[in-house]
């Protein structure tokens, strides 16, 4: 085995010598970027760093304000956020959300995860609130619960789909109180023994939650077993009108032909067993109580529960009178001026009638149209021979054809005549424009 030379150890030392000098002169230029990064580069966010629910892990903030604001603006494109109150249900803008983008980043630490900084924009939520409700309760919304709700899910870029039920907000939710939301008196003509040994039975009826109800249906659970008549129409007339000035609708509703000399124009309720019933639905998410009344031929309707999303008026519009004509019969025995008169008549009545909202427009809930009831009077046959003799029988007829009314003509005749048993007036006639 031959000695190494000298020089050959010359250079393995020269060789080892350049490695290690290397080496020192990389590590130094990767600790020197490092520091540079670190005190004169721009910094980048640590692993696991985030800003709300985005993750900025190795970027920039400069990168950082890119991919942040990409995100809320393909959150605001969704609008998720819905609110409702009883069976009305609004979108909450995005742009209900002020999203300060630059502030959340220029804010946030290096490390872990940083809040996203969202401000509401209350005139927009104040916009919505008076879409789904009135004043008195927008009044009793707890917003404090609501802004911190709406902020929790924006700062959290929620893409689910949301629904705030309003009256979850409600201030009184913990502590329901029950008030007064509708009640009435009504005036019988006199003490009406049906009435007396009905009412006794239904001093507390039920109208459970979102759920249909008829009139024939709760005097049959309440042990009543109901024939038509005017303590029957009076009874549903009552509840009729007592909902009137609700949220409860209406789902049917029948009138007479002619209007009770007891019920208010545009408040009858017509019932009769097998035939008509009055149906209404009660849209509401809690009970409601009706009590009835009678004393000294006096009904009374207290209609009670949760106060409702909004207050109601009740318009009745359009009111028209339609005056009854005169049918003539003639008779050989009466005397030449002799008259009787068979049937007074009646005016004919119609009307509109609307339910209002304080929130919203008015909305027509019935039109009613009573026609009228002509009056028919007997008279000496003579005066139809003078209207012979006259006209002559062609004449006659064209008299008769002419004499057709029809509804808003102001030159109708206020006396017609009837020959050989045909009427001359119809009153199906006035059926026609309704």
């Amino acid at each position: 085995m031959q000695p190494v030379s000298d020089r050959a150890i010359h250079q393995s030392k020269l060789f080892v010598t350049l490695v290690l000098a290397t080496l020192f002169l990389f590590s130094f230029q990767s600790i020197a970027m490092k520091v540079y990064d670190h005190f004169l580069g721009e910094p980048k966010f640590a692993a696991g760093a985030a800003i709300g629910p985005v993750p900025v892990e190795g970027l920039t903030r400069e990168m950082a304000v890119e991919k942040l604001g990409l995100a809320v603006e393909t959150w605001r494109s969704q609008d998720t956020i819905r609110v409702r109150l009883e069976k009305k249900e609004k979108v909450l803008s995005s742009t209900a959300f002020s999203i300060d983008v630059l502030s959340s980043v220029q804010s946030a630490q290096l490390n872990g995860v940083s809040p996203l900084i969202v401000s509401l924009e209350q005139e927009d939520i104040n916009f919505m609130l008076s879409s789904l409700a009135d004043a008195s309760f927008i009044q009793e919304v707890d917003r404090n619960e609501l802004d911190n709700v709406l902020l929790g899910y924006a700062t959290k870029l929620e893409t689910q789909n949301i629904l705030l039920d309003l009256k979850d907000f409600h201030t009184r939710k913990s502590a329901p109180v029950v008030e007064t939301i509708a009640e009435l008196t009504v005036q019988t003509q006199r003490e009406d023994s049906q009435l007396i040994q009905w009412i006794p039975k239904l001093t507390q009826i039920t109208i459970p939650a979102e759920s249909t109800v008829s009139l024939l249906t709760i005097l049959q659970e309440h042990h009543i077993d109901p024939l038509p008549s005017v303590a029957l129409d009076t009874i549903a007339s009552a509840i009729y009108q007592a909902i009137l000035p609700t949220n409860f609708e209406v789902l049917e509703r029948n009138i007479s032909r002619e209007l009770p000399p007891y019920i208010k124009l545009g408040y009858e309720a017509k019932v009769i067993p097998g035939k008509y019933d009055l149906v209404f639905h009660n849209p509401n998410p809690s009970d409601y109580k009706f009590g009835l009344t009678y004393r000294s031929g006096e009904l009374r309707l207290v209609i009670s529960g949760l106060p409702l999303p909004n207050d109601y008026t009740i318009l009745l519009e359009e009111e028209r009178s339609f005056q009854p004509k005169t049918v003539i019969h003639y008779n050989s025995q009466l005397g030449d001026t002799e008259k009787n008169v068979k049937v007074e008549g009646q005016a004919g009545k119609y009307v509109k009638v609307y339910r209002k909202p304080a929130s919203t427009d008015k909305i027509l809930v019935a039109e009613d149209f009573y026609p009228p009831i002509h009056r028919v009077e007997e008279r000496n046959v003579s005066e139809q021979l003078s209207v012979l003799q006259e006209d002559g029988l062609t004449s006659m007829v064209e008299k008769e054809r002419s004499l057709e009314p029809s509804i808003g003509n102001s030159e109708e005749p206020d006396e017609v005549e009837e020959y050989n048993d045909h009427h001359v007036i119809r009153l199906n006639s006035y059926d026609k424009e309704f």
